[in-house]
């Protein structure tokens, strides 16, 4: 009898390992299931959301965001720049080239914009002296960036000027006829 007993014990043992494996491989795949509806869930609201925000950036697009160019200019540089106090900005000098603008300051210093770092709008610079013949390049003004000169620096972007920052500066470019159109961020660079 103890044989039969033992042997009757085991097999209830190996029937409930065998329930406890089966209702683990049934429960895995029912979580794995359900954590593909909620992957598909989110994908759909991260679509829906993503639309969202482009059919309001497209009402905002439409949107006059800038009133004066020279004000926001000044706002942005005040805002990147708080220790450089430029003050009022005047006489814009537009090089299309490198979707740049020069600008002066009431105090005579510099403030230059553009959607390059100062190293990259050095290098730019080089390049296209490199190309420009002798008689233009002597007509030419002044480099935009000096390379032995220090350069202050900051950067505007949509991580740090607003949800709106490209749209702001596609028309504040517009209004002083330059193509900032697609740019996600400008550099404000005052020349020492």
């Amino acid at each position: 009898m103890t044989d039969g007993f033992l042997t009757t014990i085991v097999i209830l043992l190996v029937l409930v390992i065998v329930a406890q494996v089966v209702q683990i491989l049934l429960t895995s795949l029912h979580n794995a299931r359900l954590a593909r509806e909620i992957l598909g869930l989110q994908k759909v609201q991260a679509a829906r959301y993503a639309l969202q925000v482009k059919l309001h950036r497209e009402e905002k697009s439409a949107e006059a965001l800038v009133a004066d160019a020279m004000v926001w200019l000044r706002a942005q540089a005040t805002e990147a720049m708080p220790e450089a106090a430029l003050g009022k900005l005047d006489s814009p000098r537009v090089d299309a080239e490198l979707q740049s603008l020069e600008l002066l300051a009431e105090d005579g210093r510099r403030l230059i914009v553009s959607p390059y770092d100062a190293p990259d709008l050095r290098r730019r610079e080089r390049e296209r002296l490199a190309r420009t013949p002798e008689l233009i390049r002597a007509a030419s003004c002044a480099p935009l960036v000096h390379h032995r000169r220090r350069v202050q620096s900051a950067e505007r972007s949509l991580m740090n000027a607003g949800d709106y920052f490209d749209l702001e500066a596609a028309q504040a470019g517009k209004l002083l006829s330059i193509d900032w159109a697609g740019v996600s961020q400008l550099w404000f660079h005052v020349p020492a």
